[in-house]
């Protein structure tokens, strides 16, 4: 490689540092927004207790659970790291352009690696991905009822993460200052790409696996009042931008080109962002259902509790008596009159929101 192009690459290595810390910032405004509007619906729906006879925003609802959950400490957690590598990236400009070398050598400054900030800054946003991370197979683990033989694969892949981690830092600590081509060709850039093709696979699993599983309940229980279609796509689309992000960052990795300073800079915002969407957007009610959330204020409560209703659903009878023609109005989310009227005689449960046929007799499960 010619002296030319190694310099045509310190170039554009610059050059995608400050591409990278202008789209950062975005991207931790975005960060900044999303966590605040979690965090203020997380506490709001907690502080606000439900209370017998009280009427509810279908937008709003009460929450009965702990507020310390581990959704909400990990939200906590993976925000404090993208705020500390945005704080080291900006303190990184000053460097190369101010501190290093009286702002002469701004090129050889980022082409170091090796550089204590830098190392600080590779800490935090591993550690971002590694908690979002870990709060996808959470959810994978409380959807699937704790089901072991599902959390196999994502237990080695978050222990591959982990390890990919420390390797990363550990090599690039130890890593002497040379050209920019050497991150590629290096151990720590094996380490790199082990961990991208980790995360990649682990979001991919448990992104597959959670859909899968409420498109099952959602399929038995869609007759009884169960939807949970908007739970899916908003998984789906959270997933699909941080694929799209992670796999990018693989690809300019892979190619050798300097642009994977601009997806490193970012992944972890995006990786942070695409957790908080969901946060909010469950928080707001936009996948909720009229039921009151489980302690996980998630969409693993919503889960929960369309299979508490279909096993419920699956074991009710019940004694009703055909006598006369009712009207219930706004009962099936329209003005639709019932000509039955249901007396039960004995329920082993509820009967709103289940399906049965009525005969000729006065009997029907």
């Amino acid at each position: 490689m010619s002296a030319e192009s190694v310099d045509m690459m310190v170039v554009n290595l610059v050059d995608a540092s400050l591409a990278g810390i202008c789209v950062e910032s975005l991207l931790y405004g975005i960060c900044v927004v999303l966590f605040s509007a979690s965090t203020y619906l997380h506490a709001l729906r907690h502080s606000r207790g439900a209370k017998p006879g009280q009427r509810t925003s279908r937008y709003l609802k009460p929450a009965t659970g702990p507020m310390w959950t581990p959704i909400f400490i990990g939200t906590i957690v993976a925000f404090l790291a993208v705020t500390g590598q945005w704080i080291s990236s900006v303190l990184r400009l000053f460097q190369a352009f101010r501190l290093y070398d009286d702002g002469n050598s701004p090129l050889e400054f980022y082409a170091d690696r090796s550089q204590p900030s830098n190392i600080v800054k590779m800490t935090f946003i591993l550690v971002a991905l590694l908690v979002c991370d870990v709060m996808l197979i959470y959810r994978l683990w409380v959807v699937w009822n704790f089901n072991r033989l599902v959390m196999s694969v994502p237990s080695l892949t978050i222990v591959g993460m982990t390890a990919s981690a420390i390797g990363i830092i550990y090599n690039i600590s130890r890593s002497v200052h040379g050209p920019v081509t050497d991150i590629f060709t290096s151990a720590a850039g094996q380490w790199i790409i082990g961990d991208i093709v980790f995360t990649f696979s682990t979001t991919m699993y448990c992104t597959a696996m959670i859909t899968y599983r409420i498109w099952s309940i959602n399929r038995l229980v869609e007759g009884s009042g169960g939807g949970l279609n908007s739970v899916m796509a908003l998984i789906a689309e959270s997933a699909a931008l941080y694929a799209v992000w992670t796999l990018f960052f693989l690809i300019t990795f892979l190619s050798q080109s300097s642009l994977e300073v601009f997806c490193l800079d970012t992944i972890g915002h995006v990786s942070t962002i695409a957790t908080l969407l969901i946060n909010v957007r469950v928080g707001l009610g936009w996948a909720q259902t009229a039921f009151d959330p489980t302690a996980l204020t998630t969409v693993t409560g919503l889960v929960a509790q369309e299979q508490h209703e279909l096993s419920t659903a699956t074991t009710v009878r019940m004694d009703i008596d055909v006598t006369r023609v009712v009207d219930y109005p706004n009962e099936f989310d329209g003005d639709e009159s019932v000509h039955d009227d249901f007396s039960p005689k004995a329920t082993g449960g509820h009967i709103s929101h289940l399906p049965f046929h009525v005969r000729d007799g006065s009997e029907t499960e």
